[in-house]
């Protein structure tokens, strides 16, 4: 029996969109965890030292000290920590939505949270694919680079070794795009089917097999549309925010600049909010498309 034929770019933008607005409230109340970085990071860009007083080596006070900790905190732990457990909750329900099934954002937000350290090592290992294959590819240039450089030799060598490394990093990022394909899937796999680590990568692998520049065109152009909307949409506020902060800061260009800081940190982030159900709709209905 000849396998489905894949869902074509229309169907997975109509598709997805009708399931956003049915479920608008759901999936925002889902995706406006996310607002709880942006809380942490306004608060932590608010106690953040001048740039002045850091490059003048001056004693920071305790505030001082801690907005710097508190940004790289929020940068390192929080962000990441409430970004996975958010488009877990997200996969899952996009997943209930698209196959019928009710499933409340409380309930999703619960499951998740239970899953959270299943996928977060499904995300490590998809991220370390794409590390080695892009250091696999970047490598051999630097060391070349390296080594022509120590050994005080120019002209020709130099040439060469610059040309490797071009060449190799177009190949890695080549390939990068390619594994970004083949693995791209195993967190819907994790979050659909409770597929588990290396299985789930697996399982991601087979799905694009024969297929991958179909999956590629499928996956990437609804998702570029969807992102560049989001990109028009930050550009405006954030041109807003600086005709406002211009006008009300007057001439304390400290006020501006913390003020620019923490609106360019917030408005990307309500952005994300609005985007990010669309996104992961269309990885959803790709995804269950794929599995026929």
């Amino acid at each position: 029996m000849p396998p489905k034929p894949l869902i074509t770019i229309g169907e997975l933008i109509d598709q997805s969109w009708d399931r956003y607005r049915e479920s608008f409230t759901d999936f925002v109340s889902v995706s406006g965890w996310l607002l709880v970085v942006s809380v942490f990071d306004v608060v932590a860009r608010a106690l953040y030292p001048a740039t002045i007083r850091l490059l003048s080596g001056a004693p920071l006070t305790w505030s001082e000290n801690l907005g710097i900790l508190l940004y790289w905190l929020t940068a390192t732990v929080i962000a990441p920590a409430i970004g996975v457990w958010t488009i877990l909750a997200l996969m899952k329900l996009a997943d209930a939505r698209l196959s019928g099934v009710r499933l409340d954002p409380k309930t999703a937000l619960k499951a998740a949270k239970k899953e959270f350290w299943g996928m977060t090592w499904v995300t490590v290992l998809v991220a370390l694919v794409l590390l080695a294959t892009l250091a696999c590819g970047a490598i051999p240039g630097l060391a070349l680079t390296t080594i022509v450089l120590a050994s005080g030799k120019g002209g020709l060598m130099v040439l060469v070794s610059n040309v490797v490394l071009i060449i190799g990093l177009v190949v890695a990022n080549l390939l990068v795009l390619k594994w970004s394909v083949r693995y791209g899937f195993a967190p819907f796999a994790f979050a659909a089917e409770g597929t588990r680590g290396t299985a789930a990568l697996a399982a991601s692998r087979k799905l694009s097999e024969g297929r991958l520049m179909r999956v590629l065109v499928r996956g990437l152009l609804p998702a570029a549309m969807f992102g560049l909307v989001g990109y028009v949409a930050v550009r405006f506020l954030s041109l807003v925010s600086y005709t406002i902060v211009s006008a009300g800061a007057g001439l304390n260009l400290d006020v501006q600049v913390r003020l620019m800081s923490i609106s360019g940190s917030v408005f990307p982030m309500i952005v994300a909010v609005l985007i990010n159900p669309l996104i992961v709709l269309v990885g959803m209905k790709l995804y269950r498309s794929l599995k026929g």
